[in-house]
């Protein structure tokens, strides 16, 4: 009877860890869409002035991303892992470059239609994807009344120096 109960748990926990095992290799992950929902809830409370660290929300994207990139190598069976992460550079960046050089494009445009090109001074930095260096010598758009169509890039520049170091 012993046995049988040891037997009956073994059974259990092994089929509960299929299952999560299952769950790790699922391409979409729903949870993540609710770690990322509490991470632009962080961001959008900080600019509103309802919460003073609303860098929280930042790091959380981080993670989420982090996440989502170890996953995604992880799950890869393509050939080597060569192959694998060339595959995965080449994923990135038809997802994030198209849409990033069209924002700072549509954005550009714009400034110079309303004669206001100083937040073009950034460009270099922008199309590098060096901005968060920008920040780090001291030029920064924050601050009261400072404005830029710019402003929210750095993070996706920290985010692709990421990738830059696999």
């Amino acid at each position: 009877m012993v046995l049988a109960a040891m037997s009956a748990t073994f059974q259990s926990s092994t089929a509960a860890t299929n299952r999560h095992a299952e769950r790790l290799h699922a391409a979409y992950v729903p949870e993540i869409d609710a770690v990322r929902a509490l991470a632009i809830a962080a961001v959008i409370l900080v600019h509103a002035g309802f919460m003073p660290f609303g860098w929280a929300g930042v790091w959380l994207f981080f993670v989420v991303s982090g996440f989502a990139v170890t996953t995604s190598l992880i799950r890869s069976e393509i050939g080597s892992k060569f192959q694998q992460l060339r595959h995965f550079y080449v994923r990135r960046c038809l997802r994030i470059v198209p849409l990033y050089f069209m924002f700072i494009g549509i954005n550009s445009l714009y400034l110079l239609h309303v004669w206001r090109p100083e937040p073009l001074r950034a460009l270099p930095y922008l199309l590098t994807f060096t901005y968060d260096f920008r920040y780090a010598v001291g030029h920064t758009e924050y601050g009261p009344g400072a404005w830029s169509p710019f402003g929210t890039m750095w993070s996706l520049s920290v985010e692709e120096q990421f990738y830059w170091l696999l």
